[in-house]
């Protein structure tokens, strides 16, 4: 007989996947923004040895402000298409995090 299992979290982690209960994928950041607050979010470590960490917090506020650049000095309106083109190093996730906020499409 098979079965299907559902796929759990790592020990001692919780899943934090979007739900129904989600209108929007905001939301769901909202959510888990208040809920980790100064928790690490992200962490960067480069080839050289240099490293930097994202609280949740950070990540949060960071992308507010991209958004509202992206809104106010861009002029991009909700629903614009966006290429975000940057190495994997934590500004891109912040800016992906304010392209989302805006309402932009980012490919």
């Amino acid at each position: 007989v098979l079965t299907h299992a559902q796929p759990q979290p790592a020990h001692g982690a919780t899943s934090d996947a979007p739900t129904a209960s989600h209108a929007r994928i905001t939301d769901f950041y909202r959510e888990i923004y208040a809920r980790n607050g100064d928790a690490p979010a992200l962490t960067c470590v480069l080839p050289n040895g240099t490293a930097g960490t994202l609280s949740y917090r950070e990540l949060n506020e960071a992308g507010d402000a991209v958004a509202c650049w992206l809104r106010e000095e861009l002029r991009l309106a909700p629903g614009d298409v966006v290429a975000i083109q940057a190495p994997n190093i934590l500004p891109f996730p912040v800016i992906m995090q304010g392209a989302v906020k805006a309402g932009l499409v980012p490919t």
